[in-house]
């Protein structure tokens, strides 16, 4: 009996792979379904198919279908879709084009847009306490904001889609309430809450164009800066001390913004606050200026000194094409210079020493936690003296007059601002010498004396490069109820003689 030529096994095993071949690719595998694979040259099935509209988006097309159109693109395209558009429009209303800028939607449809996609803020009045974005929802609008507004070639043209994002001025701008409240910048909604975000990333990447966009917001916006400011300084300084180093370098990063921001300190922190001074509505009752908070300014002047004089580049940023007005009604006193309010730190300063309700404040409250009393817990360490750091504080101002003269000329110090300084003085000191539990009495005269002493040194070499420009009848008259000084005299009898 022979033998097949190759072995049952291998013969079974051919006839299964032969009976495989027959229906393999021609019947799917249970379960599955593979589509037919379309030939790329064959286009004529092409034509068939139903293909999606691109209509673009023009001032022709009415609300509803641009509404619907944007919306169907999905979070955080429509975001995007939206940013692009303003973009257009002031990049053409800048350029002059009136054509194209013409056959964009308008100035009231872009501001719907805006609030419906970018800031994504539901309607009515009471959204403001609702929290329409997810947090990674809010992580992707910021991120769509910085892009738009940080690859921006001019700050002009940033400053105008910024203004259009957040520059909402006074309460009721076209029939919507989006008044700001004490307890609304960190609330669970609201343009504000976005606002600060972005201002709070944006300081820590250390993006100088978004944060000079908020600073000509901060100006225009007085009331609502207070609250920006007092966030700003809890976040950085007071919750995370240890994150402050880019807080530090943002006079350099941002001149604009260092220079509202010394305004706004100087203003919620005058060392000595009248009966007729109180901010409503701020959330805060000390009026001395918190350790770090002085560390921080001190360390702006010396590094950046030339941020003092920042007034004028950004009044320049106001007369842009914006899309809300600028007037602004506020409740806040107009806030002084932050020369004058520094000033006025320096000046009234060594009465702090005399005040037994300022020493008995818990130190937690004027030294950031995770930092000691010597300093070695600060980035970058500083003299936590409050004497000296006001002491050396005043020795860079007068530097500043002598070596900044030109840009300080006119405005940086005022007559009225001389009067604030000789009144807070007075006032001090009355209310030190009224204290009842006063341990020193006997100090107040040389603590008065030496507040005269400072304001005489900062007029002197002030008048003398013409920082200051006042009359000597005048200057008599302002500084009479101020205590006798050898030096302030002298330079008043010197001034009569001139």
């Amino acid at each position: 009996m022979t033998q097949p030529p190759f072995a049952p096994n291998m013969w079974q095993q051919q006839q299964r792979n032969r009976g495989r071949s027959s229906w393999q690719g021609h019947r799917p595998p249970r379960g599955r379904h593979i589509k037919p694979v379309r030939n790329p040259t064959d286009t004529s099935s092409t034509s068939q198919q139903p293909q999606p509209q691109t209509t673009e988006l023009n001032a022709k097309t009415p609300l509803s279908e641009l509404q619907h159109k944007i919306k169907s693109l999905g979070f955080p395209q429509s975001c995007n879709c939206v940013l692009g558009l303003l973009d257009k429009h002031f990049k053409a209303t800048i350029a002059g084009d009136i054509a194209t800028k013409n056959s964009l939607p308008n100035r009231e449809t872009l501001l719907f847009l805006v609030k419906t996609f970018v800031l994504c803020l539901p309607q009515g009045k009471k959204y403001r306490d609702e929290a329409s974005l997810s947090p990674l929802q809010e992580l992707q609008l910021l991120e769509e904001l910085r892009g738009a507004l940080g690859e921006k070639e001019s700050i002009e043209h940033c400053y105008c889609i910024f203004d259009a994002l957040f520059g909402r001025s006074g309460s009721n701008v076209d029939g919507d309430e989006d008044e700001f409240q004490s307890d609304e910048l960190l609330g669970s909604g609201g343009r504000h809450k976005i606002l600060y975000k972005l201002l709070s990333l944006s300081v820590s990447l250390e993006r100088g164009t978004i944060i000079s966009c908020v600073a000509v917001w901060m100006k225009n916006h007085p009331r609502e800066a207070l609250h920006l400011a007092l966030a700003l300084y809890e976040d950085f300084c007071v919750m995370l001390p240890n994150a402050g180093d880019p807080l530090f370098r943002l006079a350099t990063v941002s001149p604009h913004i260092a220079y509202q921001l010394t305004q706004v300190f100087t203003t919620l922190y005058p060392i000595y606050r009248g009966r007729d001074a109180s901010l409503p509505g701020i959330p805060t009752t000390e009026p001395h200026p918190p350790i770090k908070l002085v560390q921080l300014i001190s360390h702006w002047v010396e590094t950046s000194p030339e941020y003092l004089h920042q007034q004028q580049a950004i009044e320049g940023l106001s007369n842009l094409p914006l899309m809300y007005p600028q007037t602004v009604q506020s409740s806040i006193p107009s806030s002084k210079s932050p020369l004058a309010g520094l000033v006025q730190w320096c000046v009234v300063a060594p009465l702090t020493s005399l005040n037994n309700a300022y020493h008995q404040t818990d130190v937690s409250d004027r030294v950031p936690n995770g930092s000691d009393q010597s300093g070695q817990g600060l980035n970058p360490p500083m003299d936590t003296s409050f004497d000296r750091l006001m002491a050396g504080l005043h020795v860079k101002l007068l530097s500043i007059v002598l070596s900044h003269a030109k840009a300080l000329t006119n405005w940086a110090f005022t007559t009225g601002d001389l009067c604030i300084i000789v009144s807070a003085v007075v006032g001090y000191g009355r209310q030190v010498a009224n204290d009842q539990q006063q341990q020193q009495p006997g100090d107040l005269p040389a603590k008065m004396d030496e507040c005269v002493e400072r304001l005489a040194q900062f007029l002197q070499i002030a008048h003398a490069t013409g920082v200051v420009t006042v009359k000597a009848e005048e200057l008599s008259q302002i500084t009479s109820s101020l205590p006798p000084n050898r030096l302030l005299n002298l330079f008043i009898e010197r001034h009569k003689q001139i």
